[in-house]
């Protein structure tokens, strides 16, 4: 079964760990970490991020690891992500990123990607990196030119047009972008 064939309605009333590994090779082990059911509360860490896949789900990535404050001179981003599917109220461990991050950019791309740009690990990261949910994993997709904390992001068209802390804009191509979309 192709993901794209998976509409939130056929998710009701169907265990989702069974359509995820149906759907997705990555996911043959995958089980909920936690239910927005009844009066549960989630709390995530400061400084993650979110951004909308296909098919309804969320990506939540990030944030500052336990014990880091927002004031620290150096925050201690976290590589920490979850897929929250909406539609059912279960949350669950995605593979984590390649590079701790807090106060990053997560941007979905034109390619069907979302991509984590910059923010806060021990310092400013430069880094970009895609994750593929179908496969559950994150690759690694570029750099910027400057460090940035505290990012924002938006593609326009086939570029990022990225902005943050250390001032300026830059624009910038990602790699797995390049090699899928013709210019």
């Amino acid at each position: 079964m192709e993901l794209s064939e998976i509409s939130r309605r056929s998710l009701l009333g169907t265990s989702v760990a069974s359509v995820l590994a149906a759907a997705l090779p990555g996911w043959a082990k995958a089980a909920p970490v936690l239910s927005l059911s009844g009066d549960t509360a989630v709390t995530f860490l400061p400084g993650h991020r979110l951004a909308t896949l296909g098919q309804g789900w969320v990506l939540v990535t990030g944030g500052l690891r336990p014990g880091s404050q927002r004031g620290d001179s150096r925050p201690n981003g976290n590589t920490v992500a979850y897929l929250i599917n909406p539609a059912t109220g279960e949350t669950y461990a995605a593979a984590p990123m390649q590079v701790g991050r807090a106060f990053h950019a997560l941007v979905p791309g034109p390619d069907g990607l979302v991509y984590a740009i910059g923010g806060h690990a021990s310092s400013p990261v430069a880094s970009i990196e895609a994750y593929e949910m179908s496969a559950n994993r994150w690759t690694f997709a570029g750099e910027l030119r400057t460090l940035r904390g505290e990012v924002n992001a938006t593609f326009v068209g086939n570029q990022l047009v990225v902005t943050g802390r250390n001032g300026g804009f830059e624009l910038v191509r990602p790699r797995l972008l390049a090699a899928t979309l013709t210019p």
